[in-house]
């Protein structure tokens, strides 16, 4: 009877996914352009942030390419500020089986991994090519746990695991006060998306971080009306919720159908020119391209290596959307073109530029904002706080830490 089940189920799962896809290859618009269409869906429910919706949709597209160019995702803003509602949104366009957890909540800790080693012993957990999203966890912050399992398995899933072969690790945890040894195998590398305050954003561990594509939502005081508008006029209308989970299911079936598992990427010449173009890489003050002219400029320790791979990551992503892949001895290879570079780079330039520097992408509207108020003459560090948090919801700390680097490196007085 359970087996019988099972394939009735899987059945009508079937028949019930090729309707939607038919349906959505009628969808208008979401062939053509799957990305604008996607980011106004989730626009239904989601005011703003226009920036970390493509980000986002091209992050979940990422899973499906070589694990060198997979995305890992880190939504920043302040509480309430709607970091949990764009997690949730993206996790419902999500098609089911990219995802790595489909029961489990968003909030569920990787200790939770732990406890399914300890009943499924040899357990290997595959996580290739799957989507992990994580609600505001304490792994990203420096002095969390640093000892704890859970986020040693997290640098673990970020930085080492490989689609080739599984990674085993050996722990000991803590149940009911008693101590239990334990081994989790992890294969693959996942797409991970987390979210965090902005408040904890001097707190960010580095080495979990760099490994991460900084998000933050749109911080500006000036969208708060919009956002509030949204929610009390858009949000609580039915006919607005109905159309976002019709679209939802479009969403899932269209690319669960049209977007395939790729094998191997190829920049084209122009392509790999956009991003760097070197006479003499021992030089790098005449370089070109959109990260070569940033290698003359930089003022601090910076991860720019990191953030050439998150640029050739996102254009890989925007090439698969647009279908730029075929099929070679029975492999999907995937051509990037100088266009998908350049539309990659304008959707993410703030972005890659201040993973470029080193820095949280908050702190370069917030110098931009100190260094436009100082144009105007001498003030007093109240009164640059004051006109800064008029615009930007940002703590006082966090623009004395931008004041006090500034400074530092003899930009300001």
């Amino acid at each position: 009877a359970k087996s019988e089940a099972k394939r009735r189920t899987k059945e009508y799962r079937a028949r019930i996914g090729e309707e939607l896809y038919q349906q959505a290859l009628k969808e208008p618009g979401l062939r053509d352009d799957p990305l604008r269409y996607i980011r106004d869906t989730l626009s239904l429910l989601h005011a703003g942030d226009d920036t970390a919706k493509s980000v986002g949709v091209l992050a979940i597209i990422s899973s499906r390419l070589p694990e060198g160019y997979r995305l890992n995702i880190l939504f920043i803003a302040a509480s309430g500020r709607g970091k949990t509602n764009l997690l949730k949104l993206l996790r419902k366009i999500t098609p089911r089986r990219w995802r790595l957890f489909v029961r489990l909540s968003l909030g569920s800790s990787a200790l939770a991994l732990f406890y399914q080693a300890l009943e499924r012993r040899g357990l290997v957990l595959d996580m290739r090519s799957k989507i992990w999203f994580v609600n505001e966890p304490s792994w990203v912050l420096l002095g969390q746990g640093e000892e704890d399992p859970s986020k040693r398995l997290m640098k673990q899933a970020l930085s080492d695991t490989t689609d080739r072969e599984p990674v085993c690790y050996d722990t000991v945890i803590t149940i009911n006060n008693t101590r239990k040894a334990v081994r989790l195998c992890l294969q693959g590398k996942p797409v991970i998306f987390a979210t965090i305050q902005d408040k904890y954003s001097h707190k960010l561990d580095e080495q979990m971080v760099s490994r991460m594509l900084p998000v933050p939502l749109d911080p500006s005081r000036e969208m708060l009306g919009k956002i509030i508008y949204h929610i009390v006029y858009v949000k609580t209308d039915p006919a607005t919720l109905r159309e976002f989970r019709r679209r939802a299911a479009l969403i899932r079936a269209f690319l669960a159908k049209e977007i395939p598992r790729v094998d191997e990427v190829v920049f084209t010449e122009g392509a790999k020119a956009r991003i760097m173009r070197c006479g003499n890489p021992e030089n790098p003050s005449l370089c070109d391209g959109y990260l070569g002219r940033l290698l003359g400029v930089l003022e601090t320790e910076s991860v720019i290596t990191r953030a050439t791979d998150a640029l050739k990551a996102l254009a890989a992503s925007i090439a698969l959307l647009k279908r730029r892949f075929e099929k070679r001895d029975g492999r999907v290879v995937l051509t990037v073109t100088e266009d998908d570079v350049d539309e990659a780079w304008e959707i993410a330039k703030p972005i890659i530029e201040s993973m470029a520097f080193g820095t949280n992408p908050l702190y370069v509207q917030v110098k931009e904002e100190i260094l436009s108020i100082l144009k105007g003459g001498p003030k007093r560090r109240k009164e640059v706080v004051e006109e800064v948090k008029a615009k930007y919801n940002v703590s006082d700390r966090w623009i004395d830490s931008i004041l006090a680097r500034l400074v530092n490196l003899g930009v300001i007085e």
